[in-house]
């Protein structure tokens, strides 16, 4: 290394790193939190609020809240410009470090993060946020931080981390190289995680189609008069079994919740596998002899979009499934044979679909290690820009 300037702590991992130039405490070249939300602001001013979870471990801003200043939550006082890196200083796992791309003057970040405007003069505001991303960087943040169930830092902290100052032209290769790669490798995993939707999809659409019209595809059809299908692990003890009236419900039997705001939007469908007990939230379905539990489970899955028309208030706000309307839910009920055969198809068909998008995930995790590391060896110096890197 050509120069070491003091910082608070000696970072030895740095050695690692490669890189020869001068190594420079944050809090000297970058401006720390220098900006606050003013208490005598109009109540009615409009804030774009972004919250510790709204950064995810990408450094992707995935939400930004409005808020009137006299509605907006204590913590949304720090001031944010185009060109600042806010870095969290409490969760420290979860890795929220994000760049301001927007031109706002009213965007306002928690007090959880520290904002790093980096000095013109000396830092590329883009090589500050690589340099923060990079994993030398997230695991020294998470190293300084105190406590176990909350851990924290605080801006002090983060000011004492080193940065190394190359050249500012340097510094736009550095930046200008990681904006083209990690676009690329972004758009990747876009595109595999769009996949993943789409099979999915495919996936419960076909073993919807299987239940609700068989496997024949040229059996003729006729309108089945029902709208959704058109054609057609805690422990309970001895003494509370004896003391109330709970019962054990010995498998297999079908599980639906009947009462939850879940059933706003979705109706849970289990098939159980162990004895257990439920609560007045949900209704076990023992099968007669002419169903299969796992059949009946399929189908009930295959007819959401029924069951939710059928969805009631109840009271205090919440969501419920009378018993009575319950009942008279129509469902398809082919032979005892065919619900075998619909199963082992479903079954089949789901194991296909499990296996590619296992194989799918896989390799966005491996994409997320590469971009990860491809930051790192990038900004220590372990990577030439010059190089030529083959395409993603």
């Amino acid at each position: 290394m050509k120069a070491l300037v003091s910082c608070d702590r000696n970072l030895l991992w740095f050695e690692q790193s490669g890189n020869s130039d001068a190594l420079v405490p944050l809090k000297y070249v970058t401006q720390i939190n220098g900006e606050a939300l003013s208490e005598s602001i109009s109540s009615e001013f409009v804030i774009k609020y972004i919250d510790i979870g709204s950064v995810d471990s990408t450094g992707r801003i995935s939400q930004i809240d409005e808020f009137t200043f006299v509605n907006s939550p204590s913590r949304a006082r720090r001031r944010v410009k185009q060109g600042d890196t806010i870095v969290s200083t409490v969760r420290t796992y979860l890795k929220a470090i994000a760049y301001i791309d927007q031109d706002e003057s009213s965007l306002i970040a928690s007090t959880g993060f520290a904002v790093l405007s980096a000095i013109p003069s000396i830092l590329y505001p883009r090589y500050l946020y690589y340099w923060m991303r990079s994993d030398f960087i997230v695991d020294e943040i998470c190293a300084r931080s105190v406590g176990v169930s909350y851990p924290a830092t605080n801006a002090s902290e983060i000011g004492s981390i080193p940065i190394p100052t190359p050249p500012i032209e340097q510094q736009k290769s550095i930046a200008s190289f990681l904006d083209r790669k990690t676009a690329a490798i972004d758009t990747l995993i876009a595109k595999k995680q769009r996949l993943i939707q789409l099979l999915e999809e495919k996936r419960t659409a076909l073993i919807n189609q299987a239940v609700t019209k068989g496997l024949n595809p040229n059996a003729p059809m006729k309108y089945s008069g029902i709208p959704w299908i058109g054609e057609s692990i805690d422990c309970i003890t001895e003494l509370a079994l004896q003391e109330t009236s709970i019962k054990i419900i010995q498998p297999p039997v079908v599980l639906v919740v009947v009462r939850g705001m879940i059933l706003a939007h979705s109706f849970p469908v289990a098939l159980t596998t162990s004895p257990l007990t439920i609560n007045q939230d949900m209704k076990a379905l023992a099968c007669s002899g002419k169903t299969i539990a796992e059949f009946l489970a399929r189908q009930l899955s295959a007819c959401r979009d029924g069951v939710l028309s059928l969805i009631q208030e109840a009271g205090h706000g919440t969501k419920a499934l009378r018993t009575d309307l319950f009942e008279k839910l129509l469902i398809v009920l082919p032979p005892i044979k065919e619900q075998k055969e619909i199963c082992s198809f479903a079954n089949n068909e789901a194991k296909k679909f499990a296996s590619i998008i296992t194989c799918l995930n896989d390799q966005i995790e491996k994409l997320q290690e590469y971009r990860r590391s491809l930051i790192t060896s990038a900004v220590t110096g372990q990577l030439e820009i010059s190089e030529v890197e083959p395409d993603v």
